[in-house]
């Protein structure tokens, strides 16, 4: 092998290196800047850090944070309502419970954060539902056969069915 094909070799190998370098330093520098809010100036801190490397990095550490049109953290976001909802159902349906406060309870749960304990709930729901079959006078089996029919038409979910019958039985 000659000196020049050395040399060659040698020279784009090194080109190559730096060109990845560069580029290493480029993308870095574009995700700060992104990631920090400032999305419409990605590309023009690409080649800022391409170009300046190190220099360019600690300049995009040293921006502000700059607050988002769409920041989902302080507005309102009706998947995460979704998920919750699925979430508590979820946990109903294991055999936790619901305090008067709104909050969904696993089975394992003693008190609410509220202060109000499970068996408190518990007898409440059950005078609740005693009241309610005195009221309707209706037995818990007939109840039953009219909330089979409504999940039979499609109005209630299978869950819901289960929880209902599930109180009524005072499981």
């Amino acid at each position: 092998m000659s000196a020049e094909s050395i040399s060659a070799t040698y020279f784009f190998v090194s080109f190559f290196v730096l060109v990845a370098w560069s580029l290493i330093w480029g993308f870095a520098t574009r995700s700060i800047v992104i990631n920090r809010g400032y999305d419409e100036e990605g590309t023009t801190w690409f080649w800022f850090g391409f170009f300046f490397s190190l220099i360019a990095l600690i300049i995009a550490l040293t921006k502000p944070e700059k607050k988002r049109e769409n920041d989902f953290t302080s507005s309102y976001s009706p998947q995460v309502e979704y998920n919750t909802r699925l979430s508590n159902q979820r946990t109903l349906n294991e055999g936790g419970w619901k305090c008067d406060c709104g909050s969904v309870n696993s089975y394992y749960v003693t008190s609410c954060g509220c202060g109000r304990t499970k068996a408190q709930i518990l007898q409440k729901e059950r005078e609740a539902n005693r009241q309610a079959e005195v009221a309707s006078g209706k037995s818990p089996a007939e109840q039953i056969k009219e909330l089979k029919q409504l999940l039979d038409e499609g109005i209630i979910t299978q869950d819901e069915f289960d929880y209902k019958k599930k109180q009524l039985l005072e499981l």
